[in-house]
């Protein structure tokens, strides 16, 4: 093994989370990703876990979480293909839309163009995190647990800045 990635729970077939870290085993696993070395196994975190990404690449003055690789790429830097050839901002985002190419999909979606537009958008409880400048939440999750694209992730272990 050369390598680990970090994946972000996803709701269940009925749309419920059975498996959230808390925050103590949140904290638990930062630590131990901040002080791994990376020479001898790589871990890495996938953009969609979001707030875990955020809390590790958080310095005193500075965060490296940044960018369109900052949290979830869905319709931002990402796209999928269903079975049926559908086009879908993700493969848990499963919106399907038929375009006459992958480029018009890109530049014509109106579902890419809402998920673009999440940061204007922002909700409680990422709205107030002192993380919200450096983390974009998983939309699966806001989309089939909170039934709102939109919403906060209330699932999020980081929650309060610690002292």
């Amino acid at each position: 093994v050369k390598g680990i990635v970090i994946l972000y729970s996803k709701p269940d077939a009925s749309y419920a989370m059975q498996a959230t870290l808390s925050r103590e085993n949140f904290l638990k696993l930062a630590n131990y990703i901040k002080s791994h070395d990376q020479e001898q196994i790589t871990i890495e975190v996938e953009p969609c876990f979001s707030p875990l990404r955020a809390y590790i690449n958080n310095y005193y003055l500075w965060n490296r979480n940044i960018g369109v690789n900052k949290g979830c790429g869905a319709g931002r830097n990402a796209m999928a293909v269903d079975v049926d050839g559908n086009l879908i901002p993700c493969r848990h985002l499963l919106y399907p839309e038929n375009f006459a190419s992958i480029e018009d999909y890109w530049w014509s979606s109106e579902m890419l163009d809402k998920l673009r537009r999440i940061e204007d958008n922002r909700a409680e409880p990422c709205l107030s995190c002192y993380l919200s400048n450096n983390c974009l939440s998983c939309r699966a999750v806001a989309d089939k647990v909170e039934k709102n694209l939109f919403s906060g992730n209330n699932y999020c272990p980081v929650g309060v800045k610690e002292n």
